[in-house]
C-alpha cells in the first residue's frame, strides 16, 4: 500500500477519507490554477472535481513541498479548524506528482507491532510517581505502547534513521495488578513524509497470556529523525 508524503503540521487525521482521496487522485480530474498556482512561495489553489462535484482546495507547502502548512476546502469551511478531507487529499498528491512509497517503503499501512512486559515493582503507579497505588502505571502503558510502534516501523528504517514519540492521545481504562502480563500493540494509519500516524491499544492477560481485557487505547505520533543530526542540535 502507498501513502502520501505530505507532513500535514496540523489536521484531524481521518483514515477513510485518505483512501477516497487516492481513489480520487487515481482517477484524475484535478486542475492546478496556473493563474493563482504559487501566487506566492509555496501556495496553490486547486480545483477537484469528481462527477458534477468541484471543489476548490487551497494549499501552503514548506519544505520543497513535502510539508502541508495549511490547507483549506469549501467542503470542511465551516469548521475552525477544518478536518482531512478527501478533496485535499487530491490535491496535495497532484501538486506532488503521485503516490510514492516515501521513507517507510518496507513497511504496509496497517502493519502491527506488539511489545510485553509484567506488571512489576518498578512499572507501577507509586514507584514512578503518577499515583499512590501499586498498579501498572499509564506513564509505562505510554511507553508500552511507544515501544509496539518503534517495533512497528524497525524494519523500515534506513541506517542512522530513528523515530521519536511527539504526541499521545491516550485513555486508560481499567487498572492491572503486578504480575499480570500487559501486551500493547500499534497500528500504522498513515505516513506523512516524516510523520507517522499509529492507533495503540493495550490489554492485560490471562493465567495463559491470553489477552482478556482492554486496559487502554488511543493515538500516538512519531517522526522520523537522523539520529547524529538529531542529537548535535542538543550540542548548540
Amino acid at each position: 500500500m502507498s501513502v502520501i508524503t505530505a507532513t500535514l503540521k496540523s489536521h484531524r487525521h481521518i483514515d477513510g477519507d485518505i483512501y477516497k482521496g487516492i481513489r480520487l487522485y487515481e482517477k484524475g480530474g484535478i486542475e492546478v490554477l496556473e493563474s493563482f498556482a504559487q501566487s506566492e512561495p509555496g501556495e496553490y489553489t486547486v480545483i477537484v472535481s469528481h462527477g458534477e462535484e468541484r471543489r476548490k482546495v487551497t494549499l501552503t507547502f514548506a519544505r520543497d513541498k513535502r510539508d502541508v502548512e495549511f490547507y483549506r476546502c469549501y467542503c470542511t469551511r465551516r469548521y475552525k479548524s477544518p478536518p482531512l478531507c478527501k478533496h485535499v487529499v487530491a490535491a496535495i498528491l497532484q501538486i506532488q506528482g503521485g503516490i510514492s512509497e516515501s521513507k517507510l517503503e518496507k513497511i504496509d499501512l496497517g502493519k502491527i507491532g506488539y511489545s510485553d512486559t509484567i506488571v512489576n515493582s518498578a512499572n507501577v503507579a507509586a514507584t514512578v510517581e503518577s499515583g499512590a497505588l501499586e498498579v501498572f502505571a499509564t506513564p509505562a502503558m505510554i511507553a508500552l505502547m511507544e515501544k509496539a510502534a518503534c517495533s512497528c516501523i524497525a524494519d523500515g528504517l534506513e541506517a542512522g534513521e530513528t523515530s521519536v514519540g511527539t504526541a499521545v492521545d491516550i485513555t486508560h481504562m481499567a487498572p492491572t495488578p503486578i504480575g499480570v502480563k500487559v501486551e500493547a500493540e500499534a497500528k500504522l494509519g498513515a505516513v506523512f513524509g516524516r510523520r507517522l500516524e499509529f492507533t495503540v491499544t493495550a490489554y492485560d492477560c490471562d493465567e495463559k497470556g491470553e489477552r482478556k481485557t482492554q486496559i487502554g487505547s488511543g493515538k500516538h505520533s512519531r517522526v522520523i529523525v537522523d539520529e547524529v543530526k538529531f542529537m548535535s542540535r542538543l550540542q548548540k
